[in-house]
């Protein structure tokens, strides 16, 4: 794990994208992006390097149909995507299907991600991420069901109380998914309460449990993006 201190985190962490994409364009790309403040990374990727062999997806969901809150709803709209798929990238679409639960979404979800990881072994798995100031990353939630490390789920839907989060059904990719499948992440992570959060990441007796962020310590190559003050990788 790499920590960049940065005047410009977010043209920094969308030109890094652009340089990976860039690297892997003979070779398959699934693209999993958070929603949040991580789409900042989004709008300074020049999407040229995006090509038919990229399929974009989101890495997290919110279980619902309203556009502002659905993470593919709002991820339709970005400049990115727009011309990603002008330029014939495919997606996984995460919007909710009519009479569709929370459950069957999650599976429509993992079947999708495992049926891409089937027919591309040489694929490669790219995501952008962000961390909440509550330590979640991704979609997953401190203490929450999410936050367990099964070996079995790649993908997980839970719910959580409005106390703990408004946005309180929730569809992730797991930890377990995180550690072994994803190739290479970009975090995105500014402000005073997140490099507390960046400083805690170093402590090796916080658990999983109670900081899912924890998690980036554990995957193949991540880079954070930061304004912090001086940190060492």
């Amino acid at each position: 794990m790499t920590i960049k201190k940065l005047k410009d985190p977010a043209v920094a962490a969308g030109a890094e994208l652009h340089d990976i994409l860039s690297r892997y364009r003979q070779i398959p790309v699934l693209l999993l992006v958070s929603g949040g403040s991580a789409f900042f990374v989004l709008q300074h990727c020049d999407p040229a390097a995006i090509g038919p062999n990229v399929t974009i997806g989101v890495l997290d969901e919110r279980f619902s149909s309203d556009p502002l809150i659905n993470n593919y709803l709002q991820l339709k709209k970005t400049d990115f995507f727009i011309q990603a798929r002008r330029s014939g990238a495919k997606s996984i679409d995460s919007s909710l299907h009519e009479d569709e639960s929370q459950r069957s979404l999650s599976v429509r979800i993992e079947t999708s991600i495992l049926d891409w990881i089937m027919r591309r072994p040489n694929g490669k798995i790219i995501v952008t991420m962000g961390i909440g100031e509550d330590g979640h990353t991704a979609g997953i939630l401190p203490r929450s069901a999410a936050a367990d490390l099964d070996e079995t789920k790649q993908v997980v839907a839970y719910s959580v109380a409005k106390e703990i989060n408004p946005h309180t059904e929730r569809v992730t990719v797991s930890l377990a998914f995180l550690r072994d499948r994803v190739d290479e992440a970009i975090v995105y992570a500014v402000g005073e309460k997140k490099h507390q959060i960046l400083e805690t990441l170093q402590d090796k007796d916080m658990d999983l449990y109670a900081m899912p962020a924890r998690i980036l310590n554990e995957m193949r190559s991540v880079t954070i993006f930061t304004d912090m003050p001086a940190c060492a990788s």
